[in-house]
């Protein structure tokens, strides 16, 4: 975490948001990353971490980028 005033800021909006979208009355967000279940925390934090974990199902998707192979438009 290289901390900061655009990364506590970052965090902050990414808390809120995720705060509204828990309370929107079961309203679904599905939020992509290329981090791994364990890279959340150490990156976003507790706060952000345990709210994800309060309201979230974590799917990984595994396989071979397309990137890589040229796929896609």
């Amino acid at each position: 975490r290289s901390g900061g005033r655009e990364t506590d800021r970052w965090d902050d909006a990414l808390a809120v948001f995720v705060d509204a979208r828990s309370a929107s009355g079961g309203k679904r967000t599905i939020i992509t990353t290329n981090l791994g279940r364990g890279d959340i925390r150490p990156r976003y934090g507790d706060r952000i971490a345990d709210r994800l974990n309060h309201s979230s199902v974590f799917v990984e998707l595994k396989g071979t980028s397309l990137r890589r192979q040229g796929a896609g438009l």
